[in-house]
């Protein structure tokens, strides 16, 4: 988990780092932020070292001779994958999930959302373009909030980070309350406060500096989950077992100790057997 924030529009240099401050839980491993005055664009970051612990895997990660600023949350599973298909045309840290981000955009555009297996929420401000792209994972796995206020477009990982904005206004949104109250969460793109937004699981946003905002932040659907109800047969439960293997061992990849919590439930016991299968448990 690490955390990410953002501002593209006339707020102070100096929000970069009250949102850093305001989610030290989500990166205890490191922070930094980054921003151009001219271009009026703020990155943010928190870190939770997964892989490679060095300095060459800090962020907001500049990339593509500069051209890219990345923030970054999450893991992406076949970033090895990605580097081989990148490697020749861009220079890229081998042992960085992160570093692929920017050579995939640059390659693909806003369809390098394609390209991903992982759980992920990041920003990417391109210098040339002066456009600022904005996804979320395919199933919601890590979360973004953003707003407009007078000042312009503003996006956090938390609530709380997102709230060191000046100009929000701390309305509260009473049908997201009541959502919360009954169903644990507020579906939709509704947040306990008016007027301040989650970005849909399998959505991206993408703004350019200048653009007149308001009634414009359109999220774009890039994910539509797959139904069947045809898995009652040998072959699909074999099928499911492999993938379910491949599953495990893709999100066993780091480089820090992996572990599991026991709940005595089916899923986590089915993941722990797995990696006792492939030798990945935890000695």
């Amino acid at each position: 988990m690490c955390g990410i924030g953002g501002y593209l529009g006339n707020f102070s240099p100096a929000l970069l780092r009250d949102m850093t401050d305001a989610m030290p839980h989500r990166g205890p491993d490191g922070f930094g932020d980054w921003n151009d005055e001219n271009a009026k664009i703020g990155l943010a970051h928190r870190r939770l070292s997964i892989l490679d612990l060095t300095e060459a895997a800090s962020q907001p990660m500049h990339s593509c001779e500069g051209r890219y600023i990345v923030s970054f949350n999450g893991e992406i599973y076949n970033f090895k994958e990605l580097y081989q298909e990148l490697k020749e045309d861009y220079k890229l840290n081998p042992n960085s999930d992160t570093s692929v981000l920017a050579p995939l955009y640059n390659k693909y555009g806003n369809d390098m959302v394609q390209h991903l297996n992982g759980m992920f929420a990041f920003a990417i401000w391109d210098r040339e373009t002066q456009t600022l792209f904005i996804a979320r994972d395919h199933l919601g796995i890590k979360p973004i909030y953003y707003t407009e206020t007078v000042a312009g477009f503003v996006f956090a990982s938390e609530l709380k980070a997102l709230l060191k904005a000046p100009g929000i206004k701390h309305e509260l949104n009473m049908n997201a309350l009541v959502d919360y109250m009954t169903y644990i969460w507020s579906p939709g793109t509704d947040t306990p406060l008016k007027n301040v937004f989650k970005l849909l699981p399998g959505h991206y946003i993408s703004l350019r500096k200048g653009q007149e905002l308001e009634h414009q932040i359109r999220q774009v659907k890039y994910y539509t989950p797959p139904l069947s109800n045809d898995i009652d047969n040998t072959k699909d439960i074999k099928d499911l077992s492999e993938l379910f293997d491949k599953v495990v061992k893709d999100q066993c990849v780091a480089d820090v100790p992996v572990g599991a919590f026991l709940s005595g439930g089916v899923d986590s016991s089915a993941i722990v057997a797995s990696m006792v299968h492939q030798d990945m448990a935890p000695k």
